[in-house]
């Protein structure tokens, strides 16, 4: 049986992997959705209109898996509530460390609204076809998913991760060099990709 602080690192590593793939999934699906017009979204449509879609429908379940209350999965509040229960664990005191947990739990239920829209898509839309949307199709998904309300989502989580991180390593959590990598992958890729589309505009 794990001990307490095992438990809270392998749960902060468990969220921290499922976060960051969620993030890159973000990135790529943001990155596609502004380059609609471009030489290289022509050539293929379909596929980059197909990978978009599913890049964007694992975003919404990444947000979700994570964001679940469910008991026997490990999301934030898993990690909240252990916090909570072993704040001599961490580096920062008792006092500081449910200060710290209070303040994050109230950056979660700000999500309140967003994530209960995203887990009805997620439940009656992507993990299955509800027949809800034959009768009544509104409550499935009320309004579209907006990508900026996604970005929200997943910066706030960040936030909290970033948080507790922090508190229990001492050192800071390193998203930053994350988000430098898959920008610069994508950049190059897409630059790789454009220059392939104009050989073959010459070669015709």
């Amino acid at each position: 049986m794990p001990n307490s602080k095992y438990k809270i690192s392998m749960i902060m590593e468990k969220i921290c992997e499922s976060l960051m793939q969620t993030r890159n999934n973000l990135a790529i699906y943001q990155f596609l959705n502004d380059q609609l017009s471009s030489n290289q979204v022509n050539i293929a449509p379909k596929f980059f209109q197909t990978a978009s879609n599913a890049i964007l429908h694992e975003a919404i379940l990444g947000i979700t898996r994570l964001t679940d209350e469910n008991q026997e999965s490990i999301n934030f509040k898993l990690l909240l509530d252990m916090a909570e229960n072993h704040p001599r664990l961490f580096k920062y005191s008792p006092v500081e460390v449910r200060t710290l947990v209070e303040s994050n739990r109230l950056r979660l239920a700000d999500l309140g609204m967003l994530l209960k829209g995203l887990r009805s898509l997620r439940d009656r839309k992507l993990a299955h076809l509800d027949r809800k949307q034959l009768n009544d199709p509104a409550s499935v998904s009320p309004e579209p998913i907006q990508s900026k309300d996604l970005s929200h989502c997943v910066d706030v989580l960040t936030m909290i991760l970033s948080d507790l991180w922090q508190a229990f390593y001492g050192s800071p959590f390193p998203e930053d060099r994350e988000d430098s990598l898959i920008s610069r992958e994508l950049e190059t890729l897409w630059m790789i990709v454009g220059k392939s589309v104009e050989m073959m505009g010459h070669s015709e």
